[in-house]
């Protein structure tokens, strides 16, 4: 599985059959959208009514469901307490290449119990860094915790560009003993993944 990102939460995720696509942002973001031709597009945070550029994929995902496309099979977790009449927000649990991800993305509050509990193994998760309107970072600590997952992939931080005001990550990181710089794409196969949490902040 090659992983690459474009900055905030939008990473490429190249599956054996599928490309995944997460949380494409604007252009007013002050950093460059990718130009990718997606199989499957995710959505942590799904603003109502849907903006035109949400045209991103063949499939578009956002809310609660399950789906199986090319191989990936998706489970979507809208979180209820989080979303509003003018947002909706949603955790993803995404199965390929053997490998099982979760996306946090837009995350402000604990996920609950039920959904923690159907999210199970985690191998890689992609987790905001802690900061104003996100997961704090007490809660981000307990939630990698019992997550457990054998690889943090750190988003949606400071950024070349990025207008909005955003944090550095290795504070955070630091909480597990530092990360490691990811390389522009990363490799990830479930045979090599490593028996201690490995962090990576990664790079654009």
């Amino acid at each position: 599985m090659n992983i690459q990102w474009y900055g905030e939460g939008c990473f490429k995720i190249q599956t054996g059959e599928a490309v995944l696509l997460t949380d494409v942002f604007e252009a007013s973001s002050g950093l460059t959208p990718p130009k990718v031709k997606a199989d499957i597009s995710l959505r942590t945070l799904t603003p109502i009514p849907f903006p035109d550029f949400f045209a991103s994929a063949k499939t578009d995902i956002t809310g609660g469901g399950e789906y199986e496309i090319k191989g990936v099979e998706i489970r979507a977790f809208q979180l209820v307490n989080e979303s509003t009449a003018e947002f909706v927000k949603t955790i993803f649990k995404v199965k390929a290449d053997d490998l099982s991800l979760v996306f946090l993305g837009h995350i402000s509050e604990m996920p609950a119990a039920d959904v923690l509990e159907q999210l199970g193994e985690v191998d890689i998760l992609f987790m905001p860094v802690p900061q104003e309107h996100f997961l704090p970072a007490d809660k981000a600590l307990t939630l990698v915790r019992q997550l457990n997952p054998k690889v943090l992939i750190l988003s949606f931080f400071k950024a070349p560009g990025l207008k909005r005001k955003a944090v550095d990550p290795q504070e955070f990181a630091s909480e597990f003993g530092g990360a490691v710089p990811a390389p522009e794409k990363l490799v990830l196969k479930k045979k090599e993944l490593p028996a201690k949490l490995q962090v990576y902040v990664p790079n654009l």
